[in-house]
């Protein structure tokens, strides 16, 4: 390790090139950081907008906005799974009425 910090305080070349690859490490660190607390601000403004277009009170306090997300939580997923049992039957009783009428056809044509 101290063989290769001598090298590069030594050499200003490759102290240059540590330099520049530091900067763009950190560069890079911080653009996904941007990004990612953007993403959760706009999740956290939509979140408001569905608060505002129900009705509900917006939270004020950790404590409100971490009930009212898992009050919110559990009523998306009751709805999600009302839909996707209702997307399964229909799916079901597709695959049924297609098959019958595969099943129909084949033994119509010998």
């Amino acid at each position: 390790m101290e063989y290769l910090i001598e090298q590069l305080t030594s050499n200003p070349v490759f102290l240059a090139a540590a330099v520049v690859l530091v900067i763009l490490i950190v560069y890079a660190v911080f653009k996904r950081l941007l990004k990612l607390a953007i993403f959760i601000a706009f999740l956290l403004v939509l979140y408001v907008v569905y608060l505002v277009w129900t009705g509900q009170d917006i939270p004020t306090s950790p404590e409100e906005i971490k009930e009212s997300i898992q009050k919110t939580s559990e009523i998306i997923k009751k709805k999600t799974g009302k839909v996707t049992e209702d997307i399964k039957e229909k799916a079901e009783e597709t695959v049924r009425e297609v098959t019958k009428e595969k099943l129909d056809k084949l033994f119509k044509d010998e």
